[in-house]
């Protein structure tokens, strides 16, 4: 084991990582080795080095190698399919459409489902500079190699990322430039309702709820290429146009005679993921997802989705649970989210919620949240099993905040209900709550707005919200297709800004934090949403002009927009005006199966301020869509616990042993940072059903405890987790159990129990040592940097290296840290033992030692060696070779090195 109380004599040199293929010959000779090292990188991404990696700010989101990832060989495949959620891949990976399509089409035993997600500005950058195509996360194979590319399309602003990662992919953007060899462009998603804007960059869009149909899609693909000889494009895209929910823009062209195509909808929600696809990094929603229901039934007019994924459909509690469990068992995730449009309407709430916790929260603090919650179906039940584990902040929407115009978006909730829904969310402890309105709803005036401010007000002043961090979010009305207000006005630009000046001049004195959406964002928005073909070419030209990434305000260019808009002659307001009912909307050859009349009744209705009952209450609203024998609709509630084993909890709580493990982080995980690695170990451990300990207050937390960050790019085979357990496992039956669930290039080597009482491994680590590898063209640089008159013959480089660390000492006081100040003395003094190894090639490495005084931890390595020569991170290779550690309150020999010694 690399662990050991001083570093004596030579430096124990061991293989830098599994991935690479390494040789030692070691000969001593005036007390030097002299090693033969060949290394050779495993290529992460095709055609970039680790210089190019180390240029990104999250290299591991290209990488792939997740938890769960499917690759198949190539020979056994008929069909190749990319899946894209065009955003980046923290967005992308935490969208459920993507799991559940990866899930069934990898069930396929000829197809192979893979991902591709829109790389940020950095890796765009280096992808164009170097002409290098983007490529899948699993075979790191080119998009136009493929035979489908699927986009799941779920909020307008992700256009101009379809058609830069088309361009990345080396696929022409026009379907009509494309040929035969090309992949079948294929979009879904919610955007897709109103395609118009898309179509010339699409070769076909499905329509409805893809899971029930594009297996069968995919299966009569593959037999349609195999049946064919000299197939043409053309003959392609005919054959998909006799798909069932399939829309071909090239053959449906507008007009009177386009035939409508009727939304697909499964009879039967498709099966959760089993196993799902876990990142390596961070990501927006970074949790096991389980869709407990979808549709709904309150009918609230604003809301696309509620209309879009009619009839409501519940999954059984027993499916709910059961897949719950093997999911975690599979991807060891620390918090279940229970989705659909609002969660708190299954009528099995209450039984799925205290079940899940009585099974995850006694030994494994997993908590469980429900992101969709409607204010009038929260019970102080519900809450207190929500709260069993952790309270994060808790969202109510209200949408509006006077009564009329709730009643005229048919938000059938009162400021009464509202403001008792706050009292007993703080009430069982919630610290947070995040109100979530909108503003330009139809018929909207300034008391609306004045309303939002005053039950505001009200909730700051309520006793239980004392204290207590409260937000007011609020976005613009878009009206959206297919549903009632499709024929309503949005507010203009200028309009916009006026209404969020008003409320946040009334919020200002509440102490209240105050939020908006991004206006000119919003206008890009309601374009898409409701425009025509026309604003295709408007999206090419502000897509030629540099326009990413612009759901992110950050990257939104309204600029390029605005000059886009001009150049192709586009008023903003003729597309954001009301439109006439008599009229024929773009979007009129989607049959979703609601009947046009019902939405137009509501429509109607909502300009009366008068509210539609939810389907809840078996009042049938008639919208068309719903055939009672095909979806039943479950609307009596139930509190009952299923008939399921009951969980038992461990005991004792307290902690018994204390496990330390040394292992190995090489290869693609080098390339992510410390955290994302605690939380890939972290959810390894609770795989492994370990009987860690927690600790006790407001948010429990696994008793696990790790060494000092190791810099991004820096493989290491002296990296230490301490684990607090609640009875003895020995370390021969945890090293090989954890193995089996880690990632290969996360490995432990060894392990050993300490005393509890033990300082942690931060407060004990005195030195860690690091090797770097250099290529046969920086030898000589490396070696006559600090000592010009050396003669690189492989005998006096123990002479030398005092020489290079007094060089080293003056060099380094010169470097500005983060601060702006040079480093200070006691930083100048943690360098020591400095050895260079050279072959007979003259190949060099450097093996030098960190020493830490105190708890001062600023030098790190890639500052040493930039300083002794020069070059930046990316341009050579280093591991971490050892770690010393003080040995107080060690129970056994410190001293020890791994079997791969030099």
């Amino acid at each position: 084991m690399c662990c050991y109380s001083k570093l004596e004599g030579f430096l124990r040199v061991i293989d830098l990582c599994c991935r690479h293929a390494i040789c030692f010959e070691a000969d001593k000779t005036n007390d030097v080795f002299i090693k033969k090292v060949s290394i050779v990188h495993s290529n992460l991404y095709p055609g970039l080095n680790d210089h190019d990696l180390f240029q990104l700010a999250k290299p591991a989101q290209y990488l792939g190698g997740e938890l769960n990832s499917i690759l198949k060989p190539i020979r056994d495949l008929d069909y190749r399919i990319c899946l894209s959620f065009p955003d980046l891949y923290e967005i992308g990976m935490s969208n459920q459409a993507i799991q559940i399509l990866y899930q069934m089409l990898n069930a396929i035993p000829s197809v192979q489902a893979e991902r591709v997600f829109m790389p940020a500005a950095d890796m765009e950058a280096i992808l164009r500079t170097r002409q290098l195509p983007l490529v899948s996360l699993e075979s790191k194979t080119p998009l136009n190699q493929f035979d489908m590319l699927g986009f799941s399309l779920a909020y307008e602003l992700c256009a101009s990322n379809v058609l830069a990662i088309l361009d990345l992919g080396a696929i022409p953007l026009l379907s009509n430039e494309r040929g035969i060899k090309h992949p079948v462009i294929l979009g879904g998603g919610t955007v897709a309702y109103n395609p118009s804007y898309l179509a010339p960059f699409f070769d076909a869009f499905f329509i409805g709820e893809a899971e029930g149909a594009l297996s069968e899609i995919v299966k009569q693909l593959i037999s349609f290429k195999k049946n064919s000889t000299n197939l043409t494009r053309q003959q392609l895209l005919d054959y998909l146009s006799t798909l069932p929910g399939l829309y071909v823009p090239s053959i449906d062209c507008p007009g009177a005679s386009r035939k409508p195509i009727q939304r697909q909808i499964a009879k039967e929600l498709p099966p959760l993921p089993s196993a799902p696809l876990v990142p390596n990094i961070n990501t927006v929603h970074n949790r096991l997802s389980l869709e407990i229901m979808r549709g709904c039934l309150r009918a609230c007019r604003f809301c696309q989705a509620g209309f879009l994924y009619r009839p409501l459909r519940e999954r059984p509690i027993e499916q709910v649970l059961t897949t719950a469990k093997t999911a975690y068992q599979n991807s060891g995730f620390d918090e279940i989210s229970l989705l659909s449009l609002s969660s708190s309407d299954h009528s099995q709430i209450i039984p799925i919620i205290s079940t899940l916790m009585d099974e995850f929260s006694a030994d494994n603090m997993v908590s469980v949240a429900l992101p969709s919650t409607r204010v009038d179906a929260l019970s102080t039940d519900m809450l207190k099993q929500i709260a069993r584990v952790k309270r994060s902040a808790f969202t109510i929407a209200p949408e509006a905040g006077s009564q009329r115009l709730r009643n005229v978006i048919n938000k059938q909730i009162s400021d009464e209900q509202i403001l008792e829904a706050v009292s007993t969310v703080l009430g069982n402890g919630w610290k947070a709550i995040k109100l979530y309105f909108m503003i330009g709803l139809p018929t909207e005036t300034d008391d609306d707005i004045v309303a939002i401010a005053s039950l505001a007000r009200q909730i700051r002043f309520l006793p239980a919200a004392k204290g207590k961090n409260i937000t007011v979010s609020v976005s613009t009305f878009v009206p959206k297709p297919h549903t009632p207000f499709q024929w309503a006005e949005q507010i203009s630009l200028t309009e916009t800004i006026r209404r969020q000046s008003l409320l946040k001049d009334l919020l200002r004195p509440l102490r209240i934090k105050y939020r908006f959406h991004d206006p000119l964002s919003s206008m890009i928005e309601g374009l898409f949403s409701r425009g025509n073909q026309r604003l295709a070419n408007v999206l090419l030209r502000a897509y030629r002009l540099g326009a990413r990434l612009d759901a992110w305000p950050e990257h939104f260019q309204v600029d390029l927009w605005n000059k886009s808009l001009d150049e192709e002659g586009i008023d903003p307001s003729t597309y954001l005006s009301a439109r006439a009912v008599e009229h024929a909307l773009p979007w009129d050859f989607i049959d979703t199966r609601i009947s046009p009349a019902f939405l137009l009744e509501e429509y109607e209705k909502s300009l009366q301020a008068a509210s539609t009952s939810s389907c809840l209450n078996d009042a049938c609203s008639n919208c068309g869509v719903c055939n009672r024998e095909l979806f039943k609709i479950t609307s009596k509630k139930s509190t009952a616990l299923p008939d399921m084993p009951k969980h038992q909890k461990r005991s004792p709580i307290a902690p018994v042993c204390r496990i330390r493990l040394q292992y190995q982080k090489s290869g693609v995980l080098r390339m992510i940072g410390h955290l994302e690695t605690v939380g890939i170990m972290n959810r390894a451990i609770r795989r492994a059903s370990l009987p860690v300990a927690y600790s006790n207050g407001f948010h429990p937390q696994a008793r696990i405890s790790y060494g000092w960050p190791l810099p991004l790019g820096v493989e290491s085979k002296a990296e230490f987790v301490d684990l607090w357990l609640t009875y003895p496992v020995s370390e021969y039956d945890l090293i090989p159990l954890l193995n089996g669930l880690l990632p290969p290039d996360l490995k432990i080597i060894d392990g050993y129990q300490i005393d509890l009482r033990t300082k942690s491994i931060q407060e004990q680590t005195l030195e860690q040592s690091f090797c770097v590898k250099f290529s046969n063209n920086l030898s000589d640089s490396i070696i006559t940097r600090f000592v010009p008159d050396f003669s690189c013959n492989g005998s006096n480089f123990t002479d030398c290296s005092q020489q290079i660390i007094n060089a080293f000492v003056v060099e380094l006081g010169k470097v500005e840290v983060q601060d702006g100040k040079p480093y200070s003395s006691d930083t100048l003094s943690t360098l020591s033992k400095i050895q260079l190894l050279s072959n007979e090639t003259s190949e060099v490495s450097m093996v030098f030692t960190i020493v830490y005084s105190g708890s001062y931890r600023s030098l790190k390595p890639f500052t040493v060696v930039k300083v002794l020569t020069g070059l930046n991170p990316g341009m050579y290779s280093i591991c971490k070779i050892a770690a010393g550690f003080s040995n107080e309150d060690f129970s056994r020999d410190s001293s020890r090195t791994t079997d791969n010694d030099c």
